[in-house]
């Protein structure tokens, strides 16, 4: 019996070790490929993630700038992660912040990213594709692509929050869904 219950007990640890969600708020950066209609491009993309809970908000770029309104393209991003699988994070677009150097069909084209977390010894990876949602009506045809980041910092370099006005109610509506 008592072999029993110390089985149910490492079980149990063991499950909820691995329920539990990874934290990925921080500066990310790496690269993207961009496969729309025209040669596939790769360029620079820079991501800068806060998290509370289950909720992770952020903003995105292409690039790696010091300021939002010098890079081509910026963004917001908002996503609740899975309780019962965190494999696979789903992460949505919450509007253009930027688009100065390429058009905003182009700028809009990044929607959707479906983002797989990794840990290599002490450096973590997100990982992953991003595409467009055919129902934008403003985004570019059949635009995809992948994607590697790299967390090279704990803490972002802007005041994510600013872009996100409405951010306690935003948290407390992904947090009791």
């Amino acid at each position: 019996m008592k072999k029993q219950l110390l089985f149910l007990a490492f079980s149990l640890i063991t499950v909820s070790g691995f329920a539990q969600n990874e934290n990925i708020a921080g500066k990310w950066t790496g690269t993207m490929t961009l496969n729309t209609l025209q040669p596939e491009r790769i360029i620079r993309f820079t991501v800068h993630f806060r998290q509370e809970g289950n909720v992770v908000w952020g903003i995105y770029a292409n690039g790696d700038f010091s300021t939002l309104d010098s890079c081509d393209c910026a963004g917001k991003l908002i996503s609740k992660l899975s309780e019962k699988d965190n494999k696979v994070i789903l992460i949505y677009q919450d509007g253009i912040i930027e688009h100065n150097k390429i058009p905003l069909d182009v700028c809009t084209a990044l929607n959707f990213l479906q983002v797989y977390y990794s840990k290599e010894g002490e450096e973590e990876f997100l990982r992953g594709k991003w595409f467009e949602v055919p129902e934008n009506p403003q985004a570019f045809d059949r635009a995809s692509g992948s994607f590697a980041l790299k967390k090279v910092n704990a803490t972002s370099d802007f005041d994510v929050d600013q872009y996100f006005p409405r951010l306690s109610e935003l948290i407390k509506k992904f947090q009791n869904k």
